[in-house]
């Protein structure tokens, strides 16, 4: 029977996958590489004088960051996961009485 752990574990699963096949989509990694170097040469073009301008890039540029930071973590998240369950079942697999030597 699937407890709520097991249905969360599930989700992020299912998340860390799709985050992982969308983040490397060409379309997404054109995106976000067009947006940034769209906004370098809009803060380094921009006049001497226009702090604003320089400002409003800078925020841009750290949001697009933190998206994909915020996509990196779900895929991650579902990385762990799968790590931790492997490590637990080499651990059972290891001192599974069938491995241990007999006296």
């Amino acid at each position: 029977m699937a407890t709520a752990e097991d249905d969360k574990r599930e989700i992020e699963l299912i998340r860390a996958r799709e985050v992982e096949q969308f983040i490397s989509s060409p379309l997404l990694v054109d995106a976000f590489a067009n947006l940034r170097q769209g906004l370098i040469l809009r803060m380094v073009n921009s006049m001497p004088d226009d702090s604003t301008v320089r400002e409003q890039c800078h925020h841009q540029l750290k949001a697009l960051e933190q998206v994909q930071l915020e996509l990196k973590h779900v895929m991650e998240t579902g990385t762990l996961i799968l790590k931790k369950e492997q490590q637990q079942t080499e651990m059972i697999e290891f001192f599974d009485s069938d491995t241990l030597p007999t006296q």
